[in-house]
């Protein structure tokens, strides 16, 4: 892992020509949305034809709950209940599990016949979001905001998890293990707060496994990279974050009566 990192760094090195980390990120961003569009180009998807990307979960739930999302904000009605959805059901738990990422919000700018178009747009949002996320991951994790990193974020952007799973994309999984990694080295609890306890607000399911893959990592990072620590610091570090992970669930179960 250091030669990886060593590597990384000498390509950075005191080198003018690289482009700043901004440029970076909007690269990082813009392969996957070209990608995607010419993905739906070729299969004639909206805007490129009269096709659309209705597959399995997206047909049968979400389509229904994002015109129901719709109707709420359109209408400033509350996202805690509906009455259009058998004879009454708690919206809060669809919202949280289907809906709750802000990307989602974008569907109530245009009018509601468009709904499955945005959908489709939103897909490529939030794979292209995800390739941000892990090139923001890369660059810090091994300080180096060269342009080439942007292919590894586009590797992450276009991976068949996503290709998949298209319909249920969280793309803030990098933000908290980059958020670990500052907590255990760093004693820097912010981005790891705000980062998890966003992914857990935006969708419950999907952090339940991120929330495994964090204490997993964060076994590995207290004893492959912090061989020499002392048992105490070891203690310290373990109980801020199940502290962390504590006040993340406990905000979430208050948010959900708000």
């Amino acid at each position: 892992m250091k030669k990886f990192s060593f590597h990384f760094n000498l390509i950075d090195e005191d080198d003018e020509r690289i482009p700043h980390g901004n440029l970076t990120y909007i690269v990082a961003f813009l392969i996957p949305l070209i990608m995607f569009m010419a993905l739906y180009y070729v299969r004639e998807i909206y805007p490129f034809g009269d096709n659309c990307y209705l597959r399995s979960d997206m047909y049968h739930q979400y389509a229904p709950f994002f015109k129901e999302l719709w109707r709420k904000l359109a209408h400033g009605e509350s996202l805690s209940y509906s009455w259009d959805i058998g004879m009454g059901t708690n919206f809060t738990a669809l919202y949280a599990y289907y809906l709750a990422s802000p990307v989602n919000w974008l569907i109530v700018l245009f009018p509601q016949k468009y709904i499955i178009e945005i959908m489709n747009a939103i897909i490529i949002i939030k794979a292209s979001l995800a390739s941000v996320a892990f090139t923001y991951y890369i660059s810090r994790h091994f300080n180096n905001k060269s342009c080439t990193i942007a292919l590894f974020g586009m590797f992450y952007g276009m991976s068949g998890f996503i290709a998949a799973y298209s319909w249920n994309i969280m793309w803030l999984d990098c933000i908290v293990m980059l958020g670990l990694e500052r907590l255990v080295n760093e004693n820097k609890c912010l981005l790891y707060c705000i980062s998890l306890g966003f992914c857990i607000y935006t969708n419950y399911y999907i952090a339940i496994m991120i929330c495994i893959s964090v204490v997993l990592y964060f076994v590995v990072l207290m004893f492959v990279y912090n061989r020499n620590r002392s048992f105490k610091i070891y203690l310290k570090k373990f109980l801020t974050s199940a502290f962390t992970h504590s006040l993340q669930v406990v905000w979430q179960r208050v948010s959900c009566f708000l």
